[in-house]
């Protein structure tokens, strides 16, 4: 079973995604253009050039971090003309790396989970400073890669006419290159955009179930605030109809008592007229 039908291969390609739009090298290169007008196209391709490392790779022959911070340099270079020398590339490459054993080796989602929440945010954070970094920061263009941004100093191109993949990771570039040409390596392209299309349509499933949940829970709090208003109206009649029965008692115990009283004042009046008729 090829790295690309693993249960783990999605998320894989999702947290590969979030990690890439956290990259502030990244972001400056693609955001500033220094790959020509056409360096979105260009950053797309090297998100999906280390995706088929790990779509071609095998338990026997994995991915090391090493051959990938390559492959970013080299990439970096010769795309945008861009000399990281912040250490990224390695850090991204191993953070990558690690990411393939969790998701798909070891099929565990947690710390990719937290990499993809905290994108968003991160992400943000890459995009401004990739629009406030001066071009003459570490991380711009270098004098000696300024020349190859000129039409006549363009990358190599193949008989075939693709760019071809030089550098230190020469072997697993080269790979790539030839695989990304046979069927098997554009099924497994075809496979990863789709599993990129699923997980977006997956999420906005979630974000749709989400939104419904929160307002079927808005509409009952509504409910039992209306149903608690009811019930405190409801025992405040009652209330008044127990203080209207209990003062109705009072005053009908009041009655009796006055018409015993007048009862007994009458019979009192009756014994002492017997008495005087009886004198």
């Amino acid at each position: 079973m090829s790295a690309t039908e693993q249960p783990g291969w999605p998320k894989f390609v999702e947290v590969v995604g979030s990690v890439f739009r956290q990259w502030t090298a990244f972001h400056l290169a693609v955001e500033q253009q220094w790959g020509g007008l056409s360096s979105g196209q260009k950053g797309e391709k090297m998100l999906h050039d280390a995706l088929t490392f790990f779509a071609q790779s095998t338990p026997q022959d994995p991915v090391y971090a090493d051959e990938l911070s390559d492959f970013f340099e080299d990439t970096l270079v010769e795309s945008f003309a861009c000399d990281a020398e912040d250490g990224s590339c390695r850090e991204v490459a191993e953070a990558i790396v690690r990411q393939f054993t969790m998701c798909v080796v070891n099929g565990t989602f947690a710390e990719a989970d937290q990499i993809i929440a905290q994108a968003p945010e991160a992400a943000a954070r890459a995009l401004q400073q990739s629009q406030t970094v001066p071009d003459d920061e570490s991380a711009s263009l270098p004098e000696s890669a300024e020349a190859s941004m000129d039409e006549s100093a363009g990358p190599v191109l193949d008989e075939d006419g693709f760019q071809m993949v030089v550098g230190k990771s020469n072997r697993r570039q080269q790979q790539v290159h030839e695989a990304a040409q046979a069927p098997q390596a554009q099924a497994d392209v075809a496979a990863v955009q789709e599993a990129q299309a699923h997980r977006q349509a997956q999420l906005a499933q979630q974000q749709h179930a989400l939104e419904t949940q929160r307002q079927q829970e808005l509409i009952a709090q509504q409910q039992q605030q209306q149903q608690a208003q009811q019930q405190m109206v409801y025992a405040q009649q009652q209330q008044q109809l127990l203080q209207q029965q209990q003062q109705q008692q009072q005053e009908e115990e009041a009655a009796r008592a006055m018409a015993a009283q007048a009862q007994a004042e009458a019979e009192a009046e009756m014994q002492r007229q017997r008495v005087l008729d009886e004198i």
